[in-house]
């Protein structure tokens, strides 16, 4: 979930070379839309959406979602506690942007 292009072309550029499938949503409600349609491994949402603030989302994807993909923190808010912090806030993961392909890689590969 990213509502910035730029940022939707380089996430799915490194998870193409890291050789995942992904499915851009560029709102909340269309990640919600996606949520009740497709099963996901893993959902990586921004923070500061344009329709709903990532936690709501991420709230409403617990809710809705069966089963729980995890669920990853991606933000330009970058805090030196930010595992924590986003894992009080409901996310299991979290990633700092810029994100680099390295990083991605480290945190699917902890997933899987």
């Amino acid at each position: 979930m990213e509502d910035n292009l730029s940022n939707q072309k380089v996430m799915s550029a490194y998870l193409d070379y890291l050789g995942q499938e992904s499915i851009v949503a560029g709102s909340a409600t269309e990640a919600l839309e996606l949520a009740n349609a497709t099963v996901f491994d893993v959902v990586l949402s921004d923070i500061q959406l344009p329709d709903m603030n990532g936690t709501d989302l991420i709230a409403a994807l617990r809710e809705t979602m069966d089963p729980v993909p995890y669920l990853v923190a991606v933000t330009a808010m970058a805090r030196s506690d930010g595992e924590e912090h986003y894992r009080e806030l409901g996310f299991d993961g979290y990633l700092s942007k810029p994100v680099w392909r390295e990083d991605l890689e480290a945190l699917l590969r902890r997933v899987n």
